[in-house]
């Protein structure tokens, strides 16, 4: 569910959990998850009324096909080159 509420346009953190109607705590654990393993990357911020500067965040991918045709599973992602570069997952993967 958090993979595609970013997969489209950036939101800040509290957006996402409203979105996936996730609880605060557990989803700030999986968010950082998902950020610590190059899944999802800091892409803009927001400023708020109060002057508040909140991190927006973003798959980094934007497109994702999982087939699995026998006993294989094929992934095909379509990766924006900004995140590429910013994303240690897709340098690890890329590198293979």
């Amino acid at each position: 569910m958090i993979l595609n509420a970013v997969m489209r346009e950036p939101k800040v953190i509290s957006g996402i959990l409203d979105t996936c109607k996730i609880p605060q705590t557990s989803g700030y654990t999986k968010l950082n998850s998902l950020i610590q393993d190059g899944l999802i990357a800091s892409e803009g911020t927001l400023t708020t009324p109060d002057g508040t500067i909140l991190q927006k965040y973003r798959t980094v991918f934007e497109d994702i096909h999982i087939d699995i045709v026998k006993n294989n599973v094929i992934i095909r992602i379509l990766v924006p080159q900004q995140s590429f570069e910013n994303s240690c997952l897709m340098q690890i993967v890329c590198s293979r």
